[in-house]
């Protein structure tokens, strides 16, 4: 016996409205081609059968953003070796929250001669991105 089954979706707690970019290619599934920053919001299917409702856990649809580095001259450092030193990174709004790589370059030839610094022991990266190198010395 088969048993009709309805869905509807919701986009903060309202019905999700017919819109150009959103699909529903099969029972219970929806697309929303292209994104905009509209459709930023909490998500919820709600499937109904003589027998009752079922409702799906929220999904958040947010959009991701990145801001950008205003272009500046490298800059040059000049360090004491064996004493540890720290070297800012400016603040970048974005969304999710960003990883960040250092990489040392030659001067001159930025371009050309990047090489990625790997972390460890001795050289870290904290969450907001600033490089720091414990010591120096062999």
């Amino acid at each position: 016996m088969s048993v009709y089954c309805s869905y509807q979706w919701y986009k903060n707690g309202r019905p999700l409205e017919n819109q150009p970019n959103v699909i529903y290619p099969a029972e219970g599934s929806v697309t929303i081609n292209p994104l905009t920053v509209l459709d930023e919001g909490y998500y919820q299917c709600f499937a109904s059968n003589m027998y009752g409702t079922a409702v799906s856990s929220p999904t958040v649809l947010l959009r991701a953003d990145i801001g950008s580095y205003h272009s500046s001259e490298p800059v040059v450092l000049t360090e004491q070796q064996g004493r540890p030193y720290m070297i800012r990174c400016q603040p970048v709004k974005c969304f999710p929250k960003p990883s960040f790589t250092w990489a040392l370059a030659e001067r001159g030839r930025p371009e050309e001669s990047t090489v990625r610094v790997i972390t460890g022991k001795r050289i870290q990266v904290d969450e907001q991105g600033m490089f720091s190198e414990k010591y120096c010395g062999l």
